[in-house]
């Protein structure tokens, strides 16, 4: 409902979703506790540049340094808000046992 409240106003702001499909912290603190057996931490995420331009605002997907800068540039110079959704895809890089 944030993106609705943005667009109704137009708020000047910035919205960054770093997105990693999972309720991550909670998935973390399973991992630790219960020797890596998880329960209802994975999500289904809409895709959330969609979702935003569903509500008439700007979104981009930043997948690394550089886009992220770009895209944070490009929506500072807007006067209304503007979404960057950040894929959290360097996890799946990592060994499970950091997952």
């Amino acid at each position: 409902m944030k993106l609705a409240t943005s667009a109704r106003y137009r708020l000047r702001q910035i919205i960054i979703i770093h997105n990693d499909s999972a309720y991550g912290a909670i998935k973390n603190l399973q991992r630790r506790k219960f020797e890596g057996r998880y329960l209802d931490t994975d999500l289904n995420n809409p895709d959330f540049v969609k979702l935003a331009e569903a509500f008439g605002l700007p979104g981009s997907r930043a997948t690394d340094a550089g886009s992220f800068q770009q895209a944070l540039r490009d929506a500072l110079k807007r006067d209304g808000p503007s979404l960057i959704e950040v894929p959290d895809e360097w996890r799946s890089l990592r060994p499970s046992s950091h997952q």
